[in-house]
């Protein structure tokens, strides 16, 4: 397993990483790739110097310069567990991503809580003023070139995101929890997306069981009117004893007044054509318009094991009466 660790300046990075290599996993750091080039220069190590000559080499060299050679370093070492930090390219985690056993981590925290920390550590380079925080990291997070700091980016490619708004143990059991979920089996499923400027899905949370479908258009649903809305997704046939079931969003109706008219959807193991994107029947129960944005999460769709029953018809039915639908409740229809 190879995991790559990116996120916003001073997220707690080094902090995931610490507990990462104490679980045994080979440390490299494209900083350390980029302070060691530093040096052969002879250029000063701050991070305005340090991002120049980042941006140098990827532009002379490629964008995924500094990832294949972490690539290369950890591939020499023959390291079952390894971990790359400080991924700040687009690039880079694109060329990182080429690993099948590859996973990209986040860390963020909001930026107050972050300068304040970047402070505490009295470092040359974080002795700065709020407000030279803030332009630095505007400059990391909205790159337009490809050889340059892409922050923004690379956030939105992670498979998992650990928001660090909390004490150290509690960034230990965040990152301990993300491990156990990397270590279970995951069911291949193969998605095409119809717009691909919509996400791919993924799941917000360690926990969550299933990940959202997005409006593909801009629409209105007028009151207690029921519309099918495109998802943006055509799903290759489930592995042999999987289907896809869709449910509602528990937000749906509290924000916006509308659900999901069927309840529960189910797609059959056969609806996997070029043809077959998932639709979404929502219904509009409120006594307003309801306007729905293209990219709005409307549903969640949930990857579920199934056994097929074998139906045979019998004359008599021998076990005893329950007492009537809703009888442990006291009630009998």
């Amino acid at each position: 397993m190879i995991l790559g660790l990116t996120g916003t300046f001073a997220a707690g990075k080094d902090a995931v990483a610490e507990y990462l290599k104490q679980k045994g996993f080979l440390f490299t750091s494209l900083s350390d790739l980029i302070r060691e080039e530093s040096v052969r220069q002879n250029r000063p190590i701050d991070r305005d110097t340090l991002r120049v000559v980042a941006n140098e080499m990827r532009g002379k060299f490629g964008a995924e310069y500094f990832a294949k050679l972490a690539i290369q370093k950890i591939k020499e070492s023959g390291a079952k567990n390894a971990l790359v930090v400080s991924i700040r390219n687009a690039g880079e985690a694109t060329e990182l991503k080429k690993n099948s056993d590859f996973k990209l981590i986040a860390i963020d925290a909001p930026i107050e809580l972050r300068y304040r920390r970047a402070i505490a550590r009295k470092s040359e380079k974080d002795s700065i003023s709020f407000e030279t925080f803030k332009a630095q990291e505007n400059e990391e997070m909205n790159s337009q070139k490809v050889n340059e700091m892409q922050i923004g980016t690379i956030l939105k490619m992670a498979d998992f995101t650990i928001i660090n708004d909390g004490t150290m143990e509690e960034l230990n059991i965040k990152t301990k929890n993300m491990l156990a979920e990397l270590n279970q089996n995951f069911i291949p499923l193969k998605i095409k997306r119809i717009d691909p400027t919509l996400p791919m899905p993924k799941y917000e949370t360690h926990g969550s069981v299933a990940f959202d479908l997005y409006s593909r258009i801009d629409d209105a649903i007028n009151p207690k009117e029921l519309k099918l809305i495109p998802a943006n997704f055509i799903i290759s046939a489930p592995p042999k004893g999987y289907f896809l079931m869709l449910a509602s969003r528990s937000s749906l109706p509290l924000k916006k007044g509308l659900m999901v008219a069927n309840g529960v959807g189910i797609f059959d193991h056969d609806y996997c054509g070029p043809e077959d994107e998932y639709k979404i029947q929502i219904y509009n129960f409120s006594d307003e318009q309801v306007e729905i944005k293209r990219g709005d999460r409307l549903a969640q769709l949930m990857l579920i094991k199934f056994e097929k029953a074998e139906i045979e018809e019998i004359h008599e039915i021998t076990e005893t009466n329950r007492g009537g639908l809703g009888s442990t409740g006291g009630y009998q229809f």
